[in-house]
């Protein structure tokens, strides 16, 4: 079964039409698609003139999103801060990725013989390993049954397979994270595990892995502590040195390579831009001065309120763009099982800590992007942690509950987005504006930087009322102004639309004036945190209902705090104007005119 998935995998990596059927670049992938190719090309990390013309022939919009940063001259000295050997030599005019390279590198060889479909095809051999290595895993303590229907299940039935068309290292990152702890966990499970699966061969190739995949993403870095107190606990004190060792080696070495290449051991650090639309050396006129908007990430936000981090735990597992127990339901459902078993090993345990802190990290060190930015299916930061999840399995008495609750969890969250991948990556937040997501609550304490923000007309629409607006769904069409009724927007006909209104101050009122615009008798219902009012409303009038604004949700960015209020508008009918009368030009099904006045004025 697993040979036949990989064989389909592999039949779709060599032959999908990549560039007709992405259309353009999403997420980061302009800077690793354009890193592999000048790595298999041009052997180098430099971005130049060859890079912008091998882009642009495959994507008119040429490398839309890439980061490039300027490389700056060896001069090396000490310092007492991480990473303590820094480069403090004058700027130079080369060009290079402001992305780590390890995920191009292991592509290169790939993309020289097949082009961009080499990137695919490498995230169908890597996957294929992995379902191979998780079917081996769970069948040292399981029928064999058992043990295939829980890995294609783990995998399958979460939103990481929509990742196999990202040009982005996510799926690497978690093939890596699995296969690091394959390697050192095997020998744990199976009675007689071969070589290199036991003994020490085995911990050395997952350190090798585990610091390899550390320097792709350094939230990883966690990863080899228990590993190593696993190793300090048996007293196997030599072993432990060599596999701390290994791991040193492989990270250490990956982010000297980046010194020595760019001067910088930071891929992210320095004089870093990102460009979208114009890009140095695509004119002789464009340069790194004159293009592009500065993206230092030097300093990151971390100091967020406990009373916040404590919402975003919660919202960490169910919030609707990137909740854990949504988007990676196997995840949660193989946390229970292992919660709930009797014989727990203290590898298990081991791993259970690191996850559980990871998921914990993200939250706390990156609070207003803790799930990857509005270019993200799920929480794309956890898929380092997923793959994680699958070693808490051991031996499984009552498989049916669990392999059912997953694939009923995926048939209401995640079936859309696997069905289209290539239209899920255009649009990220699509699928959570209808459906079961409306059920859930929305990232409210990452508001700059959920996935319908993709949209420019859903977000931070500045209203003359002194607040921001930010469209969650369809049901609206963003920011508009209407004789008579001012500035504001229009809801969909029979539908139920979300806004978030954010303002500087904590409001006591929200006041909510409704025209009816169906052209018949409509019934609306207007909801805010502190409660719902339903009118019914006649053809042409408005109705002014207040509300109390209730309790906000606080966001916090740089000590600025500010107060966000979710709004909904339901609608019962609605009519398009154009089939109203020839004047009318207006197609869309429309049910009323909103405008919201918060009280006291907020001030933007």
């Amino acid at each position: 079964m697993i040979a036949a998935i990989g064989t389909l995998l592999v039949g779709f990596a060599l032959t999908v039409d990549y560039p007709r059927r992405a259309g353009a670049f999403w997420s980061d992938a302009a800077t690793y698609y354009t890193m592999a190719h000048s790595l298999a090309f041009d052997g180098d990390l430099r971005f130049e003139r060859a890079d912008v013309e091998r882009v642009f022939q495959e994507f008119r919009n040429g490398p839309s999103g890439i980061f490039l940063k300027k490389g700056r001259e060896l001069d090396l000295t000490l310092t007492t801060q991480i990473p303590f050997l820094v480069s403090v030599g004058p700027l130079t005019q080369d060009l290079y990725f402001a992305k780590a390279f390890i995920y191009s590198l292991a592509a290169a060889p790939f993309v020289r013989l097949f082009g961009t479909n080499g990137m695919l095809l490498l995230h169908a051999l890597l996957l294929t390993a992995v379902l191979t290595a998780g079917y081996f895993f769970l069948a040292a303590k399981n029928a064999n049954g058992v043990a295939l229907a829980f890995t294609l299940t783990f995998f399958f039935a979460s939103v990481a397979p929509a990742y196999f068309v990202w040009l982005t290292p996510e799926l690497f990152n978690l093939c890596l994270v699995f296969l690091g702890a394959f390697f050192w966990l095997y020998k744990e499970r199976a009675e007689d595990p071969p070589w290199p699966l036991s003994g020490l061969t085995s911990d050395l190739i997952a350190a090798a892995i585990w610091g390899t995949v550390t320097y792709s993403k350094p939230n990883n870095i966690f990863l080899i502590v228990p590993f190593l107190v696993l190793l300090m606990w048996r007293r196997q004190w030599m072993r432990t040195i060599r596999v701390g060792a290994v791991f040193s080696l492989f990270l250490g070495g990956l982010f000297l390579a980046t010194l020595f290449t760019a001067g910088d051991m930071n891929y992210q650090g320095g004089e870093r831009k990102t460009f979208s639309g114009t890009y140095p050396y695509q004119r002789s006129d464009l340069t790194f001065e004159n293009t592009g908007l500065s993206k230092r990430t030097d300093v990151i936000y971390t100091h967020q309120p406990w009373d916040i981090v404590l919402h975003d735990i919660y919202l960490f597992h169910i919030g609707r763009f990137s909740g854990m127990a949504i988007y990676f339901f196997p995840a949660a459902a193989a946390l229970i099982m292992f919660l709930l078993s009797r014989n727990k090993a203290l590898d298990q345990w081991l791993v259970f800590g690191v996850a559980t802190f990871g998921g914990l990290l993200l939250v706390t060190w990156s609070p207003t992007n803790y799930f990857g930015g509005s270019g993200t299916l799920g929480n794309r930061y956890f898929m380092n942690l997923f793959p994680l999840y699958f070693f808490l399995l051991g031996a499984i008495s009552r498989p049916l509950l669990p392999l059912f609750a997953s694939w009923a969890a995926a048939s209401l969250f995640v079936t859309s987005i696997l069905a289209g991948p290539f239209e899920a990556g255009r649009r990220p937040g699509e699928h959570a504006t209808t459906g079961a997501f409306k059920w859930l609550p929305p990232e409210l304490s990452l508001i700059n930087d959920l996935p319908t923000n993709s949209d420019p007309r859903k977000f931070r629409q500045k209203f003359d009322e002194g607040y921001l607006g930010y469209f969650l769904d369809n049901n609206s069409w963003g920011r508009e102004r209407r004789s008579p009724g001012g500035l504001g927007f229009h809801v969909r006909g029979g539908s139920t639309a979300e806004m978030v209104v954010r303002t500087n101050v904590e409001l006591t009122q929200i006041v909510v004036r409704v025209t009816n615009v169906a052209g018949k008798p409509n019934h609306v219902r207007v909801c805010v945190p502190g409660g719902c009012e339903a009118r019914d409303i006649a053809p042409g009038d408005k109705e002014i209902i207040e509300l109390p604004a209730g309790k906000p949700f606080p966001y916090e960015d740089f000590g600025h705090r500010s107060y966000c209020y979710l709004v909904t508008i339901e609608t019962e009918t609605g009519a398009v104007p154009l089939l109203q009368g020839r004047a009318q030009k207006d197609w869309r099904y429309l049910g009323a005119f909103v405008h919201i006045e918060p009280k006291p004025y907020p001030g933007l």
